[in-house]
């Protein structure tokens, strides 16, 4: 079975693709589609329908990751990679106000048993 629009759909199918043809078009490879320019989301639209089209009916997540797994390794193991340079997707904002009193392990300790309660 070829790839889908389901397939696009899943998050993580979709984000590989992103760093696949962000590196092909030399961009950051975490830039998000959004902040590109407008020539180059109409690049990377052509780009992107002619990925697709080329991949093999059969084992075509495969190659996806195989692709996916190549530039990362790349990117990760070069001598100019630093990690200020990677935007964090999710990151939990809890905000923590203490008083002169209060004891910031205690304090994070209740709320790990309270999250831990909310949990079960």
């Amino acid at each position: 079975m070829p790839f889908s629009l389901a397939d696009f759909r899943d998050e993580e199918i979709r984000l590989k693709i992103t760093i696949i043809l962000n590196d092909k078009n030399k961009i950051p490879i975490l830039t998000k589609f959004g902040s590109l320019t407008q020539r180059q989301q109409k690049q990377y639209n052509v780009d992107l329908n002619s990925y697709i089209y080329k991949l093999p009916e059969e084992n075509y997540l495969e190659k996806i990751t195989n692709d996916f797994n190549e530039i990362v390794s790349d990117y990760f193991l070069s001598s100019n990679f630093k990690f200020e340079d990677c935007p964090i997707k999710n990151l939990n904002s809890l905000k923590l106000e203490l008083t002169k009193e209060e004891d910031l392990d205690t304090k994070l300790n209740e709320l790990e048993q309270q999250h831990s309660k909310l949990s079960l």
